[in-house]
């Protein structure tokens, strides 16, 4: 009987440790239970569609436009030096995308959440070999209740109002932007504090980038959804800034300027028949890199290091006309003008126009066929311009 107590003591002790065992088996089997009850709520969906473009270009001033210019029309890199009689094709699929999006039931509402890249702007492919591009975020947001937080469509953009056009932005009036924000939309109103970026022409002429921002961009939106069209006025308030340690002025000081910019949108329809009118409308003296790509930047830094904020203006007007079920065309015509300070660059651009017709045929809902004609010109302070040209053909397939 030596070792009786000793085996008493092992035999209560693996008792426990089978009965600790089995609950806490127990807890993770009703945890899975929980996770998959959850899980079983949410609604999950993805779609997306592949597109193959193919350009014929022709810059009059230049060869090509470069990387970005050679893919869609960006009216910054339309040159204005030099002469091209060439014509230079390209074609790519970098434009096709896929989204994934959810849906969950809370006790706050649902909450839905989106996903979306495709693969343009990539600089790790190249079209000797294999053609691959690295994707990139276009839309990656949450949303519960009035509040959306994430990245997407800035306020001050109404997508509603582009132009259905095959070139992937279209109008160099067009104010357009994607950025990080977070966004309080009760009712038609929408109240966002979103990303801020300085863009600015330095003493030299040459446009630079800061990031010296303390304020974010504040935006305000009210949305007219009516039965007859679809049509908002925005404002953002910005503060522009730089660090002039890094133009070498001699100090550390900050310096900063607060401006403003208005845009309204519109897309309302003519007739039953499907035939619609698009336009925007984008003015203030902050409205930089939200009008036309960037198309001219927000400010200029004086001989005195001092921020000179630039009046601009830019717009377009787009009319969709639906020919049959599976045949429709559209006209897209546009400009946009900076303000800019006598002391700039003689090569800055003051004056951008552009015109789009096209084409576009869908035997089914899941495809589209179509060309389209593009030109746009660009006007520097010198009074030098210069055109791009372009048939863009394209083959979109939806899934």
């Amino acid at each position: 009987m030596k070792f009786a107590k000793p085996f008493t003591l092992s035999l209560l002790v693996l008792a426990v440790s089978a009965a600790n065992a089995s609950e806490s088996l127990e807890q993770r089997i009703q945890a899975l239970e929980n996770q998959t009850d959850s899980a079983s709520g949410t609604q999950f969906e993805y779609g997306g569609y592949i597109k193959l473009d193919t350009m014929v270009s022709r810059f009059n001033r230049q060869t090509r436009a470069g990387n970005v210019g050679d893919d869609f029309l960006v009216p910054s890199t339309i040159g204005t030096d030099g002469s091209n009689s060439q014509f230079n094709t390209d074609m790519h699929a970098r434009e096709s995308r896929f989204f994934f999006k959810t849906a969950t039931p809370t006790q706050l509402g649902t909450l839905s959440t989106y996903v979306e890249v495709d693969f343009l702007l990539s600089t790790q492919g190249d079209q000797r070999i294999t053609n691959s591009y690295s994707p990139r975020v276009r839309h990656a947001v949450a949303s519960l209740g009035n509040w959306t937080v994430g990245q997407t469509w800035s306020t001050f953009f109404t997508p509603a109002s582009l132009p259905d056009l095959l070139d992937f932005v279209g109008p160099v009036g067009n104010g357009f932007a994607r950025q990080p924000m977070v966004r309080f939309s009760p009712g038609n109103w929408d109240f966002a504090l979103e990303n801020p970026s300085t863009n600015v022409y330095q003493q030299d002429g040459s446009a630079r980038e800061y990031d010296n921002n303390r304020l974010p961009d504040l935006i305000m939106r009210y949305r007219f959804e009516e039965a007859v069209g679809n049509y908002s006025i925005a404002l953002v308030l910005r503060e522009l800034s730089y660090s002039d340690s890094e133009q070498n002025l001699g100090s550390s000081s900050r310096e900063s300027d607060y401006g403003y910019a208005m845009a309204f949108s519109a897309r309302m329809p003519v007739t039953s028949a499907g035939h619609d009118l698009r336009a925007q409308l984008n003015v203030g003296n902050a409205l930089g890199r939200y009008l036309g790509l960037n198309a001219f930047q927000a400010a200029q830094i004086d001989d005195d290091g001092e921020l000179k904020l630039i009046d601009q203006v830019g717009g377009f007007v787009a009319y969709r006309h639906q020919w049959s079920g599976q045949w429709r065309s559209n006209l897209a015509l546009s400009a946009a003008h900076a303000d800019n300070p006598s002391s700039v660059s003689p090569d800055t651009a003051r004056r951008y126009h552009s015109a789009h017709l096209n084409l576009i045929h869908s035997p089914i809902p899941e495809l589209e066929l179509g060309g389209e004609l593009i030109w746009g010109q660009r006007e520097d302070e010198s009074g030098a311009t210069g055109e791009l040209n372009r048939l863009q053909l394209s083959a979109r397939f939806h899934f």
